[in-house]
């Protein structure tokens, strides 16, 4: 798969506009972080979290330049969620099927299984085959779906929850 070998590190502020570049690639490209417009780096940061060890971000850098990244976030606010992340992944088009997102990925769950989380949560169009090949091969399972939440050009789409175990229930 990777026929060249990225730096793999946590991301700083210094990577921002090349994560940027990539997260919009995936806005024009109408994939998963739909916005009506391109977003700013200052609401990227509610992303990125630089320098909060509570949730991370990691980049893969190749040539010198970012063609990845991936990191965990909060999922939701409310205390009984406190243990649950959501996996954020992007790739730079033209370094897809390369092996980028699955060691991003990688590094994020053991990044997440160090700092003590239970489960971290993916979600991705329903017919995105890329994602769910990386879903699975990543440990993640398919825990459900979301019916027409998704806005496309034409209809709504089904979005598809992934969920990966990073502690044993009884813990």
């Amino acid at each position: 798969m990777v026929s060249f070998t990225p730096e793999l590190r946590r991301a700083s502020a210094n990577d921002s506009a090349d994560m940027l570049a990539i997260y919009n690639q995936s806005i024009q490209r109408g994939e998963i972080a739909f916005h009506n417009d391109e977003v700013a780096t200052a609401e990227l940061a509610g992303v990125l979290l630089f320098g909060d060890d509570r949730y991370q971000t990691y980049v893969a850098v190749v040539e010198g330049v970012v063609r990845g990244w991936a990191g965990f976030r909060q999922w939701h606010p409310r205390a009984a969620y406190a243990s649950t992340l959501e996996l954020v992944v992007y790739v730079a088009p033209t370094h897809r099927s390369r092996g980028l997102g699955t060691a991003l990925v990688s590094l994020v769950i053991a990044a997440a299984a160090r700092a003590n989380y239970r489960t971290i949560l993916a979600l991705s169009p329903a017919d995105d085959r890329v994602a769910a090949r990386l879903s699975r091969s990543t440990g993640f399972f398919r825990a459900g779906a979301l019916g027409a939440v998704f806005p496309g050009t034409e209809a709504r789409h089904d979005i598809v929850l992934y969920q990966r175990m990073l502690l044993d229930a009884g813990q």
